[in-house]
């Protein structure tokens, strides 16, 4: 590891050309590297501050104290959050996809399917039914008509010769 003393470059120079024109030997920038640091005090890291605090300390002749200044190639370090995200068409085929797998259905097959049913079950039920309610209609309308002193329309007259 590198310690580069602050006043060896200016900022400008550091922000406006990059540190790793500037120096060679310093470490990569972030995004690429991922560093873990751990503060060990309570002095800053702004280095504004760090002067007056390190002198309103008191420390005694013996205390050994180090302030190390470590700078990265790129003023700024950009986070990214993954976040995964499924559109409409890509729900429908995940779930198409592992149902086409457990159960061996196609989109083809499944049409096919529905066609049968429709076909064999429930036309010929919807069928039945409106058969049974003509016929239910037509036996009121009968039963009206006699209750009226008309003849049924399936009255059977004898034929004479």
């Amino acid at each position: 590891m590198l310690i580069v003393p602050v006043s060896l470059f200016s900022k400008a120079a550091i922000y406006d050309i990059g540190l790793e024109t500037v120096c060679e030997k310093c470490l990569s920038d972030c995004v690429s590297i991922t560093y873990t640091a751990q503060l060990e005090s309570q002095i800053p890291i702004d280095v504004e501050y760090q002067d007056q605090i390190i002198e309103n300390m008191k420390l005694s002749n013996t205390t050994q104290i180090s302030v190390v200044h470590v700078y990265m190639a790129t003023k700024k370090v950009l986070g990214e959050r993954r976040k995964l995200t499924y559109s409409a068409t890509e729900a429908v085929g995940f779930v198409g996809g592992n149902a086409g797998i457990a159960g061996g259905w196609t989109m083809p097959a499944l049409a096919k399917t529905f066609v049968r049913m429709m076909t064999f079950v429930i036309i010929p039920v919807v069928m039945w039914l409106i058969r049974w309610i003509w016929r239910k209609l037509v036996a009121l309308v009968g039963f009206v008509m006699e209750w009226m002193g008309r003849p049924r329309r399936t009255q059977v007259v004898p034929f004479v010769e």
